[in-house]
């Protein structure tokens, strides 16, 4: 392992304000959601809710995952083959753009592929050589990621899991999700489907999960809303195939996946519970695609979406 600490001590946690809007007929925007896109390289975009105005923050050749820090750090941290990144952005009247790019923590012969942003943005989680789930400690950058858990199978997608005080993972061959409490604790089973894709904690409900998964049969892929044992929605997108599926800071919006007449994923936001879904992008190969968290503190247990009002569809 290795840890660049004097660069990590003044990159991590920044806590900049959300800067004001540009002046008219700037080339600034507010940032709603990012995405990444694979052309001859791996591209990192931000762009406004419509995905008409955009900003490229970084680009390398090789594949990478991403996930935003909550509320206003302005951060993103980034997978890319054995290195764990953390690139810091800024939002002013000039534009929006990419200020560093630290590595924080480097795996030596293995790999680090999925990663979560605690809901404080103090600690990342993520999964390493696809075997380990592993925590690192922003607040901490001298110390090394500690070992949650292991799985001889498969250690998959993570997601912070009641309101940052557990982690849930996908493991044992992409079919079940655990959930771990601490480092070390005994895995917890919690559900068992056919080929779980991805999952995506509930802002609001620290006992729910999304889950996209994908059945053989006419029914295909979808998100489906989990919580408590079961299933409580089983498609939030409607009745469309859904690949994959991931919340806004309040639970009130769902960005998806879903394949279009020739195959292609093409992205949708919808307004939750039952709202309309609206294009996003048909650009081809967008992947990692998810809101930048937005609302306030105070909205991240405002309980303001009640998951059981969901009729599925």
């Amino acid at each position: 392992m290795k840890l660049h600490s004097l660069c990590v001590a003044t990159a991590l946690l920044a806590t900049a304000a959300p800067a004001p809007a540009g002046k008219p007929g700037s080339t600034t925007f507010e940032p709603e959601l990012a995405y990444t896109l694979l052309t001859g390289s791996t591209e990192l975009h931000l762009t406004d809710a419509t995905g008409a105005k955009s900003a490229t923050l970084y680009s390398v050749r090789q594949n990478i995952r991403i996930d935003l820090a909550p509320r206003a750090q302005h951060q993103i941290a980034i997978s890319e083959l054995n290195t764990l990144k953390l690139l810091t952005y800024s939002v002013d009247s000039s534009g929006v753009r990419t200020v560093s790019v630290v590595p924080i923590y480097n795996a030596g012969s293995e790999q680090i592929t999925f990663l979560d942003f605690s809901p404080d943005g103090s600690k990342i989680a993520f999964s390493q050589n696809f075997k380990k789930l592993m925590v690192i400690d922003l607040t901490n950058p001298s110390a090394p990621p500690v070992l949650w858990a292991t799985d001889p199978d498969y250690v998959g997608n993570v997601a912070w899991y009641k309101g940052g005080s557990a982690i849930a993972y996908i493991g044992s061959g992409s079919s079940d999700v655990f959930e771990v409490s601490a480092p070390g604790a005994p895995p917890v089973h919690l559900l068992h489907d056919t080929q779980i894709d991805q999952i995506d904690a509930s802002r609001t409900d620290p006992d729910a999960l999304v889950v996209t998964y994908n059945r053989v049969g006419p029914q295909g892929p979808r998100a489906a809303l989990w919580k408590s044992g079961g299933y409580v929605n089983d498609s939030l997108a409607g009745n469309v195939f859904t690949d994959f599926a991931s919340l806004n800071c309040d639970d009130s919006k769902l960005v998806y996946g879903t394949p279009d007449t020739k195959g292609q994923l093409i992205w949708y936001i919808r307004s939750l519970p039952s709202g309309p879904s609206t294009l996003y992008t048909k650009t081809l190969r967008v992947r990692n695609t998810q809101f930048v968290p937005t609302c306030a503190a105070a909205a991240q247990t405002n309980g303001a979406f009640d998951f059981r009002e969901v009729p599925p569809k």
